[in-house]
């Protein structure tokens, strides 16, 4: 685990572009409270926020019709949930739920809504806010040269209006990304090997749209923005920072070379309040992951640095903020079982980063993983990451990450199977659009991604709550402290749930029960014949062993407990020394002797002495000093 401090110095630089498309970047103007955390800590793979992880939902088909259906994007506003995905020549389809995806508009049952009727779409992503929701997307026009469209809805998704042709450009406009504030929405995209980027301040209507900018001669675009004022669009070739919601742009630095790698690609950025930070990758063999952040809304920018000095071959950075923290996730080694998908944090505006900490594992032969399907947290506490991970050759499963703590830990590796198909294929990294997605509210995770059902595609929904804690099992006696013979009552927790648990004394098997579906448990028994002292009282489910102490103390019994001067007398004793002489004392005097067994128990005979009337002590002391008493009354 590494800590990487920047430099002291600040330069203002240009940046390079990413994977293409993946998430529209906006962040919620519901959530504009500062995140506060502790000083950090090194990340380990240890259960977060309490050992408490997410378990995600029976997988919904949300497409569910006989088309190709692709590339989904999801994206939310507290409980409104937005899915959009593309059909080819059948349209670019959308269902929103209002709650959490526990119901669809339109329901599963009928067919989604189809923003794009004619035309051959593809690459749709998602941008909302307040009630406003926007989709934006590539789309053939006419003649076959693919536009990008943008439609929106003023009403949480139940209607949206005509798709607006926000692309110019005669070469095909493809793979869009989107981001929104309020009624501004910005759209920057590809067309041959050049980035545009264009504006509405009027939430997309037609005729509001500004003209295309060209900032970059290079594809792979991406685009933020924050507050309604500040947007940052980036592409392999460069960077444009708007502080006047598009009304003019300018370049944080002269050309590429000057403070990037000059074979730097796929670049990511975020932003949040006044901290904005970008990341990319430098391709080839031996390709690491570079960072830069400016803390003053992009106006400068500190020395470019390498992130992922301590690993090798790292590729695709997928960037999320909030408040003063950031989280940046990527995978190492693509192609092959080496890959990994690894996360760095910070919690100080970018300052101090930690990490690497390790988030999938290589669960089957033939694994691999695809590039990270973003990180996504609504409050800086929980925050989620996704990615493709294969299982063997041409099958894949999406996986899900969770950290309670801001990042300081997350759940241990491999991470949640999510979509949960191991007989289909949820869609390969051989491509640059994301065939799944997801997007947070709260503990709360959402997830779409594309399943091979037969022989189409269909788009898939779970939705994450927060499981049964996984806290270490205790138990506890009552009482812990007795004679032979005393009942005792064993309870347990966080066992197994419904599961056989033994429960031992010193080893011995002495009471079963089951646990219930929480994994709790009763159980009672009696102590067998045992010598003075501590012993070890056991409960198991075959994965949890704990062990309590119980303490036996000496205990004698007289039969019978009265009667008259030269009646013959029984004492039987147990939980004394081992082995021992005993010495029986009638009022002081020896009456009688014995010997205790390997359990400590003995039995002996006595007449009673010629005494008055009335009741006497009748005592026993092994060799070791222990002893007890009782009283046998005369008459």
């Amino acid at each position: 685990m590494a800590t990487i401090k920047d430099g002291s110095s600040h330069t203002v630089i240009k940046f390079h572009k990413h994977k293409i498309i993946l998430y529209s970047l906006f962040v919620l103007g519901t959530f504009l409270a500062t995140a506060i955390f502790a000083g950090p800590t090194v990340a380990s793979y240890a259960q977060s926020s309490g050992g408490v992880q997410p378990i995600f939902s029976s997988p919904v088909n949300l497409s569910n019709d006989s088309a190709e259906a692709t590339n989904p994007d999801v994206w939310n506003v507290g409980s409104h949930v937005y899915v959009a995905w593309a059909e080819g020549t059948n349209g670019l389809r959308f269902r929103e739920s209002p709650n959490g995806g526990a119901t669809w508009y339109p329901t599963t049952t009928e067919p989604a809504l189809n923003l794009a009727p004619s035309g051959r779409t593809t690459a749709p992503l998602l941008s909302a806010n307040g009630s406003n929701v926007y989709v934006v997307w590539s789309q053939t026009i006419g003649t076959g040269v693919a536009q990008v469209l943008e439609a929106t809805s003023t009403n949480y998704g139940q209607s949206f209006s005509t798709a607006v042709q926000v692309s110019t450009q005669s070469a095909a406009s493809i793979t869009p990304v989107i981001a929104s504030w309020g009624n501004n929405v910005y759209v920057a995209w590809s067309s041959g090997t050049d980035s545009y980027v264009s504006c509405s301040a009027n939430a997309g209507t037609s005729g509001s749209w500004t003209k295309p900018l060209m900032y970059g001669d290079q594809h792979e675009p991406e685009i933020a923005a924050w507050g309604g004022q500040y947007v940052y669009a980036v592409s392999d070739a460069g960077m444009q920072v708007s502080s006047n919601n598009c009304n003019s742009w300018t370049s944080p630095s002269q050309t590429l070379g000057e403070t990037l790698h000059p074979w730097g690609s796929e670049p990511w950025i975020w932003s949040y309040g006044p901290n904005v930070y970008a990341s990319w990758e430098a391709k080839g063999n031996s390709s690491v992951v570079y960072y830069s952040y400016s803390n003053n809304y992009g106006v400068s920018w500190t020395k470019v640095a390498v992130l992922s000095s301590t690993l090798n071959d790292t590729w695709a950075p997928m960037v999320w903020a909030y408040g003063d923290s950031a989280w940046i996730a990527f995978h190492t080694n693509p192609g092959g079982s080496l890959s990994r998908i690894y996360m760095y944090m910070t919690n100080d505006s970018g300052h101090n980063w930690y990490g690497p900490t390790q988030l999938s594992t290589s669960p089957k032969s033939g694994s691999d993983t695809g590039f990270p399907f973003t990180v996504s947290s609504s409050d800086g506490q929980n925050v989620f990451v996704a990615w493709s991970q294969q299982i063997k050759p041409g099958y894949w499963q999406l996986y899900v990450s969770y950290s309670g703590n801001g990042g300081t830990s997350w759940i241990a590796p491999p991470g949640i199977d999510v979509s949960e198909n191991p007989a289909g294929t949820e869609g390969s990294n051989d491509n640059d659009l994301a065939d799944a997605a997801i997007s947070a509210y709260g503990t709360t995770c959402f997830a779409v991604w594309q399943l091979m059902s037969g022989s189409s595609n269909q788009v898939y929904f779970s939705s994450s709550t927060m499981g049964i804690p996984t806290q270490p099992a205790t138990m506890s006696l009552k009482p812990t402290k007795g004679f032979v013979g005393t009942s005792v009552t064993v309870t347990g927790s966080n066992f197994l749930p419904s599961a056989s648990v033994t429960v031992e004394f010193d080893g011995t098997p002495i009471a079963s029960t089951m646990s219930n579906s929480g994994g709790n448990f009763s159980a009672t028994f009696t102590v067998p014949n045992a010598v003075i002292g501590p012993h070890n009282i056991t409960a198991t489910d075959g994965t949890s062993v704990l062990t309590s102490s119980f303490t036996v103390s000496p205990k004698i019994t007289e039969k019978p407990v009265s009667g008259p001067s030269g009646k013959l007398v029984n004492v039987t004793g147990n939980g004394f020394a081992a082995d021992s002489n005993v010495v029986v004392t009638f009022d002081g005097t020896d009456v009688a002797t014995s010997q205790t067994n390997s359990q400590g128990s003995f039995t002996a005979t006595y007449t009673v002495p010629t005494m008055a009337s009335g009741g006497y002590s009748v005592e026993v002391s092994d060799g070791s000093g222990n002893s007890a008493s009782a009283t046998f009354t005369v008459n």
